[in-house]
């Protein structure tokens, strides 16, 4: 059972990936002690015959997979490479292989004349895999090793784009952007019941999109077990549900969801946290706390969620356990925070600010207790749960709450409603953007904080790893 996560330390959750290093493989060294890192080359106009230098590449992918040693790094000229490549072999934890794009040029792994399943299986430990293109095969990536990084990929025009499974863990993977794809983008569930579940990995400015069908039960994340995964800046849009979650000890930092025609984020395990995190015009709700028949935690803090189209927050079950602090709940066309079964216990929320374009419906518990605007602002809603004390409504967020609200721009201005009025208590210490929190009076609500300084390390990690470098 996976450790528990305090919400007490939600706003500053870190994933530490602690890296093993395995007993060596032999090494074509006799100093057992040092790697003697080489460089090679591939390109379409080489041959598997060449050395392997710049002057004489090799051909393929996979015969650079099938030579190199820990320490080596493989740069891949630009062209077609209608090839399977399984990168298999391993590298160390201070030497990894490596396999990158040639520095301005884009490699394109294509399986659409040889009818590929799987374009690219990485199944050897401590490999880096670098600015490639994947298209046209069933199964874009598959990871089943450890210690992985996937860097500044593009992977589309697929059924599915790319799957850690069968126990990989310690995986990075940071600027990757999947479109196009059947049923979903990225997928860390087990592909078997006997297989081991999947577990501690990041995502860093991910993006999963433009499924080939949003009316089916598409995913841009789809995570069906598993455990300790940090989603970082990451976005959905254009597809069926955006992260469905039901690894437990699960973070969503900064992270986004738009026109996803079902769910944004639709959280089915035990510890899971939306830090920071937007979410507008969305389907059928914004949230979604799914009944997986194990009791679960979700914690939402400094989120902002606008439209959906049924609930804005929908509490399926009544013994899983919702929090949400500094949160804005606006705009939703029917109920706005829902608990379906009788009874508030589940809920525990404060310094909140509501609203729903139907003023009656803002909050309601089993369709039978309904608060409005008025009967919250009354003191209603807190007498009846003990919960919200601090928090507020809005009639019209439009001109009370947000920038511009027509254009999707939700950051607040100066005398917005969600200025100074959050708490402390578990905030984050930068919003959305990396401005640091707070920068007033008192902490902001919502996603966004306003008239704040940017966070020169938040920010340069995201100029770091647009570049495809992690900060060591």
């Amino acid at each position: 059972m996976a450790s528990k996560i305090s919400f007490s330390h939600v706003g500053v959750i870190i994933l530490v990936l602690f890296l093993t290093r395995p007993s060596p493989p032999q090494l074509r060294n006799k100093n057992r002690h040092r790697i003697v890192a080489a460089r090679y080359y591939v390109s379409p106009s080489g041959d598997d015959s060449n050395p392997g230098t710049i002057q004489s590449p090799w051909r393929t992918i996979q015969h650079a997979a099938d030579s190199v040693n820990p320490g080596d790094t493989v740069q891949v000229k630009a062209g077609f490479y209608q090839e399977a490549v399984q990168l298999h072999r391993d590298g160390l934890a201070n030497s990894p292989i490596r396999f990158e794009a040639y520095p301005g040029e884009i490699p394109v792994i294509e399986g659409r004349e040889i009818g590929l399943q799987t374009c690219v299986w990485i199944s050897g430990n401590h490999v880096h895999f670098d600015g490639f293109e994947i298209r046209n095969c069933e199964t874009g990536l598959e990871i089943t090793g450890h210690h992985i990084e996937i860097s500044s990929c593009h992977v589309h025009d697929l059924w599915f784009g790319i799957s850690p499974h069968n126990g990989a863990h310690d995986f990075i993977l940071r600027n990757v952007d999947i479109y196009n794809f059947l049923l979903y983008g990225f997928d860390a569930s087990r592909w078997r019941d006997d297989e081991p579940v999947c577990h501690h990995g990041f995502f860093y400015e991910c993006k999963a999109h433009d499924c080939l069908d949003p009316e089916q039960n598409v995913d841009g994340f789809a995570f069906g077990d598993g455990h300790d995964f940090v989603f970082d800046h990451c976005s959905v849009y254009y597809v069926h549900d955006g992260f469905d979650i039901k690894a437990d000890n699960t973070t969503l930092n900064r992270c986004l969801t738009v026109e996803c025609s079902n769910s944004g984020y639709k959280l089915w395990g035990d510890n899971i946290a939306l830090v920071s995190c937007l979410g507008y015009d969305n389907g059928s709700n914004h949230v979604e706390l799914d009944w997986d028949g194990t009791p679960g935690r979700s914690f939402l803090v400094n989120c902002t969620f606008v439209h959906s189209k049924t609930y804005g927050i929908w509490l399926e079950n009544s013994q899983d356990r919702l929090q949400m602090y500094n949160c804005i709940l606006a705009d939703g066309e029917n109920i706005g925070l829902c608990i379906e079964h009788g009874g508030v216990e589940c809920y525990e929320g404060d310094h909140n600010i509501f609203h729903n374009d139907n003023h009656d419906r803002v909050i309601s518990v089993g369709y039978m207790q309904e608060f409005s605007i008025d009967q919250i602002r009354a003191g209603e809603w807190t007498s009846y749960s003990g919960q919200d004390q601090h928090s507020m409504v809005s009639t019209v967020p439009r001109t009370e709450i947000f920038l511009n609200m027509g254009k999707r721009d939700l950051h607040l201005f100066q005398g917005s409603l969600a200025v100074d009025r959050g708490t402390l208590l578990n905030a984050p210490s930068v919003d959305h953007d990396c401005m640091i929190r707070p920068a007033g009076g008192g902490y902001d609500i919502g996603a966004y904080e306003y008239g704040s300084t940017i966070d020169l390390e938040c920010a340069g990690e995201i100029k770091r790893e647009k570049k495809g470098k992690l900060r060591r």
